[in-house]
């Protein structure tokens, strides 16, 4: 077995993360106006992070032997070899207008493992902006009554997950170095009603 073949990032490596959240409170107005639209509060979360690290994988050149049962011999998942290629190239066919080159991998020969290493591959970042518009009203002394309208991923950017080894970013798949997960999901709106007492 080779020394070290399963080292490598963790799936869960994000090596750059920005995060910015704030609150405003409109002005309130000393009129009609402002009694029916003053005391209202914007607050926003705006998320980016660069991809998660992810393997590419392939299936061995040859098949195993026989079982003595007479059932097919296995195939096995291995690491294919990296040639030295760019390891994206742009496709505007594809989710993210990207997709794995296959000429930057090849195949090893019969059972062995290529030299491309555990979860060096990173995939596409994400990045997503929330806003939620509320206002709270006093209702008497304990209850108060809070109105709210909320927008998670109000910019609608699609965001995809890394390929899979088993599918995507599996040599063997037709479909090879697409991304075709969505993570997160698309803009959605919520209005809300919250009495506290």
């Amino acid at each position: 077995m080779l020394e070290g073949v399963e080292r490598g990032h963790s799936a869960f490596d994000v090596r750059h993360a920005f995060s910015v959240t704030g609150s405003y409170e409109l002005p309130r107005r000393n009129s009609l106006a402002g009694a029916l639209f003053g005391d209202w509060r914007v607050e926003w979360v705006g998320t980016a992070r660069a991809g998660l690290p992810f393997d590419v994988l392939g299936i061995s050149s040859e098949v195993s032997d026989l079982a003595e049962d007479g059932n097919l011999g296995l195939y096995a998942l291995v690491r294919p070899n990296y040639t030295g290629e760019p390891l994206w190239i742009a496709d505007s066919d594809v989710a993210g207008k990207r997709r794995l080159n296959p000429a930057a991998f090849t195949t090893p020969e019969a059972f062995a493992q290529g030299n491309l290493g555990r979860n060096v591959l990173r995939g596409l970042g994400l990045w997503q902006v929330d806003v939620s518009l509320r206002r709270q009203i006093a209702a008497s002394e304990q209850a108060r009554l809070q109105v709210m309208a909320q927008a998670f991923n109000i910019l609608n950017h699609a965001n995809f997950a890394n390929p899979s080894p088993l599918e995507q970013a599996n040599l063997a798949s037709p479909s090879f170095g697409a991304a075709t997960r969505a993570l997160g999901g698309l803009r959605a709106l919520q209005l809300g009603l919250r009495v506290e007492f």
